[in-house]
């Protein structure tokens, strides 16, 4: 049974795996009701692009959370797109979100700021040591993102 008062939950460095994050899901899903507002799950590199994959399908539906952090967690370019469609959900209440230490590169940025550019509630993001550089269309697409 998951606990309906709890509104942080961190499990940084904890060695979790896309299985992990299938069991992370069923404690985030929406239509149990739990009141959950902060996700840490920084220094999990195992999560990868798989597993973000899997959270992300939960957080596209999740209309509570406000922070959000998964630094350091393995995800390349690849899961960038999954974290795309997490954040140009419109429902979203996420503030705060932290991708610092994922290899995104150039390919990966593009979309994590396609979709800062969408986001309605987001405040902060924080992607430093992302392995992105400072090209003409990685500028372009950081000026969109935050007009």
């Amino acid at each position: 049974m998951i606990n309906k008062n709890l509104i942080l939950l961190e499990l940084m460095n904890c060695a979790i795996t896309p299985l992990g994050c299938e069991f992370l899901t069923k404690a985030l899903d929406p239509s149990v009701g739990p009141s959950l507002q902060v996700l840490k799950l920084d220094y999990n590199p195992e999560i990868g692009d798989s597993g973000i994959a899997i959270l992300a399908e939960c957080l596209r539906k999740n209309k509570v959370l406000t922070m959000v952090s998964l630094a350091y967690c393995g995800i390349t370019a690849l899961g960038a797109e999954s974290l795309f469609t997490v954040l140009i959900y419109q429902c979203s209440q996420i503030e705060l979100i932290n991708l610092s230490g994922n290899q995104f590169k150039n390919e990966g940025i593009m979309p994590i700021f396609r979709g800062l550019a969408a986001a309605k509630s987001l405040v902060k993001a924080q992607l430093c040591d992302c392995g992105w550089e400072d090209c003409e269309e990685v500028v372009q697409a950081m000026k969109i993102s935050f007009t």
